[in-house]
């Protein structure tokens, strides 16, 4: 029930160690290999499927004037459901039983005159106001002068991932960025996003702008705004407080959503196909969270949502408060087990719900950690089955073990019981580092 957000940092770090240090040298070919099992059964529905993950990075930036970077996805569904709406269906199943997707596919190139940064291919953008996803070519600039000016810029064809063609869809922006101040950053953001839909084409251009301050040792605040085309869009507003001494962590947040979104490219409402408009609404919260003793942990909370006009209150939009309380030992029964116990207080659509949360973790012998509990939603989206599920206490498993540093094994278990019946999932992984 949260807004749309996005990641925002400071962009990629230039390659190389700083000056006076010597840093070990990587490996040329370094990559991982993770490999999962998923067994989702529940009202005479079931669905298997298994995952392959491969990621790949080649080169040492250090050492090499263009390095390489790959991340793909090999998935089969066992059971072969072919898209049965009465089974665990997906968005994935349209592509056949067995299908293979790359997410990332890119070339970096290291040491060119006044760059940064130069890359080449299917890549993604974390900084900008939205994901910007495509592929093409990305360039930024050195930092320029005291303030750090950087100027950057990419395009290329959009990457949407679940559509047969790409014809059509294009991701192009504009960013720069500097430090003008001490303690402060500021960024200005533009991106054109094309799509060719099926029910016709759309055109959207998104500015935004951010400041970013760091307040003596304890301190960071952040301000955002975006709009489209003419139109507002939204705002959002963070203050952290980090104090190491006293091992006391706080945060206020805000955003609100200016202007209904109706129907954008995908890249600014990917969920309009299943959600339709998205009404303004506001939401604020607030967490403390503070060190008692070497062994206990306390957090507070509180998160309220708003819908701007009452006449907008429906299924995926609705208004709601949480407050919760979560307190956490480590070792206090017996070494190594940690518990964790939660409460909260729901209130939503003349509802209250006092409910509550615990996760034991324990280290049941040499490299093997064992975890049980349960959580409570009182909404939660079925992405399976494009529905909104009420009142879901979740129960759960998991089993980690460490066989050394490049091999890891887990496995868990989940029971959704909610309104509308009992759903179980079944996974398995291993991860291989190489």
């Amino acid at each position: 029930m949260s807004g749309r957000t996005t990641a925002q940092g400071d962009g990629p770090q230039a390659p190389g160690a700083g000056a006076g240090t010597t840093a070990p040298e990587s490996p040329w070919f370094r990559g991982r290999l993770a490999s999962r099992y998923w067994l989702r059964s529940g009202s005479s529905r079931s669905d298997q499927d298994v995952f392959e993950t491969l990621t790949l990075d080649l080169g040492d930036p250090r050492r090499h004037d263009v390095t390489a970077y790959f991340v793909g996805r090999l998935a089969a569904d066992i059971d072969g459901i072919g898209g049965d709406p009465s089974q665990f269906a997906s968005i994935d199943d349209r592509f056949g039983n067995v299908y293979g997707r790359v997410y990332d596919a890119y070339l970096d190139f290291h040491r060119l005159p006044g760059l940064e940064l130069a890359r080449a291919g299917r890549q993604v953008i974390h900084e900008t106001p939205e994901f910007a996803y495509f592929d093409g070519l990305r360039l930024e600039t050195d930092s320029l002068g005291e303030a750090g000016i950087q100027f950057g810029g990419y395009a290329g064809a959009s990457t949407h991932l679940y559509e047969a063609s790409s014809q059509g869809d294009w991701t192009a922006g504009l960013y720069s960025q500097a430090r003008p101040w001490n303690g402060g950053r500021v960024r200005i953001d533009w991106m054109h996003l094309e799509d060719e839909a099926l029910l016709g084409s759309h055109d959207d251009d998104l500015l935004s702008a951010g400041v970013w301050q760091r307040v003596g040792e304890r301190w960071d605040f952040d301000v955002q705004y975006s709009r489209i085309e003419d139109r507002d869009r939204d705002v959002r507003a963070r203050a952290t407080f980090d104090d190491q001494d006293s091992e006391t962590t706080a945060q206020l947040s805000f955003y609100q959503l200016l202007n209904t979104q109706k129907d954008l490219v995908v890249e600014l409402d990917p969920f309009f196909s299943a959600l339709h408009d998205e009404f303004p609404y506001w939401r604020t919260g607030a967490m403390v969270s503070q060190r008692i003793s070497e062994e206990m942990d306390l957090q507070g909370g509180l998160d309220i949502r708003r819908v701007t006009d009452r006449g907008d209150i429906a299924e995926f939009n609705r208004d709601f408060e949480r407050v919760y309380l979560t307190w956490t030992s480590r070792d206090l029964l017996c070494d190594g087990l940690s518990i964790g116990v939660t409460g909260d207080s729901w209130h939503s659509d003349s509802q209250r719900v006092l409910t509550w949360g615990v996760d034991l973790q324990k280290e049941v012998a040499e490299d093997w950690t064992a975890s049980i509990g349960s959580y409570y939603s009182l909404y939660k989206f079925d992405l399976f089955l494009d529905t909104e599920r009420d009142n879901v206490r979740s129960w759960f498993a998991k089993l980690a073990h460490k066989a050394s540093t490049d091999l890891k094994f887990d496995a868990s278990y989940e029971l959704e019981d909610s309104d509308i019946g009992q759903d179980h999932v079944l996974r398995m992984g291993v991860l291989w580092r190489f």
